[in-house]
């Protein structure tokens, strides 16, 4: 638990800068493709997704795994039919605090782009940047929407009560 949230005290440009030391000191092909946001959005928004999904972990019953065993289901099938279906809150809930938080990403992205991998908070300041403030506001927009049809569809799937 501590390590993961070990990411937080570390901000994402700094994060962003010892990525770009690592991978440019050993060459693994990764730079400047998104492989590399992949990895440093995952190392910055772990903690939020680890906390998330702790309290649905601290909800199930350890009897519900042992009782699960004792009718002879082995450790991946309890995973399957106990531990699984019970978290799928929880892994709905990370998923979408994480996936939004990702779409405002900005320090780490800047650093961390190459030429077709850029997101949309680069593309958002490099309009600004080339004082297209309206094609910019409409992409602001556009992130606004796919944030919201993130949020409902994840409560229509999920049901009202779960978010």
């Amino acid at each position: 638990d501590v390590l993961t949230m070990a990411p937080l005290g570390i901000p994402s440009l700094v994060l962003a800068l010892a990525l770009l030391w690592v991978f440019l000191s050993f060459p693994l092909g990764i730079y400047g493709t998104i492989w590399i946001l992949l990895v440093a959005y995952v190392i910055n928004y772990m903690p939020f997704a680890a906390r998330s999904m702790s309290g649905g972990f601290y909800q199930i019953h350890q009897d519900l795994e042992d009782s699960s065993r004792m009718s002879g289901s082995s450790t991946i099938g309890t995973l399957v039919r106990i531990v699984f279906p019970l978290m799928k809150p929880s892994f709905a809930a990370a998923w979408i605090i994480v996936s939004l938080l990702m779409m405002r990403e900005l320090n780490a992205s800047m650093l961390l782009y190459g030429f077709g991998s850029e997101v949309l908070s680069v593309v958002t300041i490099t309009l600004l940047d080339h004082q297209s403030y309206t094609v910019a506001s409409a992409l602001t927009v556009m992130i606004m929407v796919i944030s919201l049809i993130i949020v409902l569809g994840a409560r229509r799937i999920l049901g009202r009560g779960l978010l």
